[in-house]
């Protein structure tokens, strides 16, 4: 899960393309349940553990993402 996107300057495409940086993205959904969160499905557990170490605690758009 994903949290801190500024839903207003980002989209499900542009966190795919975020992701696909480190490894096969299956699916991208907005939480309507949890406002600024993004859920992301990976291929494998090598591609999330990459993801993970690469974007946590980064900051996009002047946001603080949370992987």
């Amino acid at each position: 899960v994903l949290y801190g996107p500024d839903q207003a300057k980002m989209n499900c495409d542009r966190v795919f393309n975020v992701f696909c940086l480190y490894g096969n993205v299956e699916k991208v959904k907005f939480m309507k349940s949890k406002p600024g969160a993004a859920m992301v499905e990976m291929a494998d557990g090598y591609a999330v553990d990459r993801a993970i170490t690469h974007l946590n605690n980064n900051f996009m758009f002047g946001q603080k993402l949370n992987v």
